[in-house]
């Protein structure tokens, strides 16, 4: 295109026939420029050729067609402006929604407010209306004992009416007697036929009210049970509306932050697209300037074109010109011919390139290997030299050291035989500050609070259950936890020893143990050192001054996966023991240096303040527990604790407890209840229950109920429980339980109906309730009848 102007420029002269094109030619450019709105002078114009005028055309097309772009991209700038305003608006709008939702929420909760209030108040009426209901229900239950006070009464000033008319007749008899003594007989024959009837009718309105009592009694249970529905129906709606408010909430929350995110990615965007218009815009302006640049020094030269674009035009073409000049010499076969050969120059270059670098690779890796070769060689070398001088070195020292080697053996086991009990003498020296106990009742019910807050878990046992774990504390060392999993035998444990600052040692007991080495371990007198167990070290902690007045606990899990009979056989014998004469022994022979609290140098003394509790399944992978073990042990079963709706634990402090001072509660309540348990324990063995179970099934008291019962009934009342009570869980445990009472296929159902009655009457004349042992029995009488055995 620039020669062909070239050419042109240097032409003589334009023809004569051209003319009229050039002035259409004119015409257009001068109409294209005033749509730009450039203004043209036609003297300008006119000297331009025809090249020249086609590429002012063309320039000036371009310049439309960026001016119409620029004024689409300005409309598409307008819209997305209107559509970000009205985005803006939506926003407004949507947030003074959510503004009214909330508003709505808050009136919701408000109004919600207002009806648990009302809601509230009506169960307070409800609670009254049971409490009327509950006065209705005692004064049923006592036999409705002032309406029949009242009856009676009334009956009374009847039957006196009577007496009175009685009397008026006879003193009109006896003035009539001469008279009339026939009418006389007669008035007393209907006499006594109205009375009659009037007795006859009083024993009709009793009648009546008594059956209008028993509907009124029906309606009150009708009424209990509807209050009842209607609190658990009350209280699930309000449950129902308190996680329904919090959803909503929590959705409006959600919602609104969902549609300000991308509210917020959108106006970024924007902002986004809006910069990158605007950068568009600016460049548009400059180019815009740039053409008015040309414009202007075309009007300052008064040439047919800008200078500069001419001039570059020219140094461009002439440039051509020469590079043709200098190629003109040369044909195209020659080059060719130069830019083949210079191809295959480079191919075999390139290929000489690659072998070199194949070579070197090779090359390179061989001398890796080299290198390593020598380096190993030089290595075993210096291993082999070394072996040989430690192997020198070896043999001349071996016999020396298997000379010193027993006697460094025998000196060092010899100065710690116990090392972790010695250890234990050294670490837990000091003694540790301490809560004394001033109430069994107080403690039981703090108690209760301290293993709800012991864990992070809020654990709840009853204070029933507390009451008995507390008085077994008293009965034996031995306490054994039945119930099926998952009722919180294990964490009664671990918690009571956490409320009271006590140390609990967990020993999973193995289905292979069979002696007390299992449970406490062994001495090797190879090594002259005793391997201490956890239990062991348990048992010793607890004389320490540290842990001399704490609570301290050896928690054997699952005992009944292994005979306890067996490899607890001699703690058990040790328990009949008086408190100063229950030692365990070690060894043989007393030992060099043995730890502090030994006693004759070889035994450990079980303290009062140790206690071994363990927990028990009963499944085909268990043993069933021995009459050795259940007469020694504190036996409770635990079941799966109810939370009573509105019961809530008081935060308090996990203070250590007083050992000492919980026992000398425990001894001050056996002196003052002494005489009480006696005479519970005199109607025993003085009952036909005790006459039941020695003459048909061979069940006898020894020495150790009196001793125990003692002990756990006295502690029991002392926690604030009934004597009754205590008594029945002991007889629950020691006697209604399988392969004693239960499960025994030589006693029959008359039997178990007499010893029944004999329960019964026991716990009639010691003033207890009794129940739970009656259904025990009742349940061993239905499988009897129903043929389980």
């Amino acid at each position: 295109m620039a020669k062909k102007g070239t050419n042109r420029r240097n032409s003589p002269a334009i023809p004569v026939a051209e003319k009229p094109n050039s002035a259409t030619s004119s015409s257009v450019l001068n109409n294209m420029f005033k749509k730009i709105g450039v203004t043209t002078e036609e003297k300008l114009v006119s000297k331009l050729n025809v090249d020249e005028r086609e590429k002012l055309s063309e320039l000036t097309l371009k310049l439309q067609q960026l001016i119409d772009e620029n004024e689409t991209i300005k409309k598409t700038q307008d819209q997305s402006k209107f559509e970000i305003e009205e985005r803006m608006e939506k926003l407004n709008t949507e947030e003074n929604e959510y503004k009214e939702k909330l508003s709505s929420v808050n009136e919701k909760e408000k109004s919600l407010s207002s009806k648990e209030s009302s809601v509230l108040t009506k169960l307070e009426q409800l609670a009254k209306k049971e409490k009327v209901l509950f006065e209705q229900e005692a004064n049923a239950k006592a036999g409705f004992a002032i309406e029949r006070q009242e009856a009676l009464e009334s009956l009374k000033e009847e039957y006196q009416k009577v007496e009175q008319k009685i009397s008026s007749l006879d003193e009109q008899r006896r003035a009539d007697e001469l008279k009339m003594i026939e009418e006389n007989a007669r008035r007393q024959v209907l006499i006594k036929e109205e009375e009659k009837a009037h007795f006859s009718a009083i024993r009709e309105s009793i009648e009546n009210e008594k059956s209008i009592l028993k509907k009124k009694q029906i309606q009150f249970d009708k009424k209990a049970s509807e209050n009842k529905l209607l609190s658990e129906q009350l209280k699930s709606k309000l449950e129902s509306q308190d996680s329904w408010k919090q959803q909503v909430y929590e959705d409006c929350q959600k919602e609104f932050q969902s549609v300000k995110a991308s509210l917020e990615n959108e106006l970024k965007n924007l902002d986004v697209y809006r910069k990158r218009d605007e950068q568009k815009i600016k460049d548009l302006t400059d180019r815009l300037q740039s053409y008015k640049e040309l414009e202007r020094e075309a009007r300052i030269q008064e040439l047919g074109s800008p200078v500069a674009v001419l001039e570059r035009m020219d140094e461009l073409e002439k440039e051509l010109k020469d590079t043709r000049n200098k190629l003109k010499g040369r044909s195209e076969d020659d080059l060719e011919e130069e830019l083949d050969y210079y191809k295959e120059k480079a191919e075999e270059l390139e290929e000489e390139l690659r072998e070199l670098k194949q070579s070197y690779q090779e090359v390179k890796g061989r001398e890796s290997k080299y290198k390593l070769s020598m380096l190993e060689k030089l290595e075993l070398q210096k291993h082999k030299d070394l072996l040989e001088a430690s192997n020198a070195a070896l043999t001349h020292s071996i016999e020396a050291i298997r000379a010193q080697l027993d006697d460094l053996i025998e000196k060092q086991q010899s100065q710690e035989t116990f090392k972790e009990l010695t250890l234990m003498d050294r670490k837990h020296s000091e003694p540790v500050a301490a809560q004394p106990i001033n109430s069994l009742k107080e403690f039981t019910e703090d108690l209760q609070h301290r293993i709800a807050t012991s864990t992070d878990v809020e654990l709840y046992y009853d204070l029933e259950v507390i009451r008995k774990f507390i008085a077994g504390l008293a009965l034996s060392p031995l306490h054994v936890f039945q119930g099926i999993s998952g009722t919180g035998k294990t964490s009664l444990v671990n918690a009571f020893a956490k409320a009271v600052g006590g140390q609990v040692t967990p020993v999973p007991v193995q289905a292979g143990w069979r002696d007390r080495d299992d449970l406490i371990g062994h001495y090797n007198a190879f090594e002259k050192r005793y391997y201490e167990k956890e239990c062991l070290q348990a048992i010793y902690r607890a004389h320490t001054p540290s842990f001399s007045n704490r609570f301290n606990i050896v928690l054997l899990d699952e005992m009944n996966l292994s005979r306890p009979e067996q490899y607890f056989a001699e703690f058990l014998s040790a328990m009949e023991q008086n408190e100063l004469e229950r030692k365990v022994v070690l060894m043989d022979s007393s030992v060099v240096n043995p730890p502090k609290h030994f006693v004759e140098d070889r035994k450990v003394l079980l303290k009062p303040n140790t206690w071994f509790m363990g927990t028990a399944n009963h499944d085909e992978t268990t043993f069933e527990f021995a009459d050795k073990t259940h007469d020694r042990a504190f036996t409770l079963d635990l079941e799966k604790q109810e939370k009573p709706l509105h019961w809530r634990a008081k935060a308090s402090k996990h203070t250590v407890i007083d050992f000492n001072s919980v026992t000398d509660l425990f001894v001050k309540a056996q002196h003052t209840h002494q005489q009480l348990i006696q005479g519970i324990l005199q109607k025993l063995l003085k009952s036909n229950f005790t006459m039941i179970l020695e003459g048909q099934f061979d069940i006898g008291w020894g020495n150790r109920l009196e001793s125990q019962a003692l002990r756990f009934i006295s502690v029991y009342k002392d926690c604030g429980g009934q004597a009754p009570d205590a008594l029945e869980h002991m007889l629950i445990t020691r006697v209604l339980r399988k392969g004693k009472v239960l499960g025994r296929y030589d006693i029959s159902i008359e039997k178990l109906e007499e010893l029944k009655a004999g329960y019964k009457e026991l716990f009639k004349s010691i003033n207890g309730d009794g129940t739970k042992g009656e259904k025990i029995i009742e349940a061993e009488v239905l499988r009897k009848k129903e043929g389980v055995y």
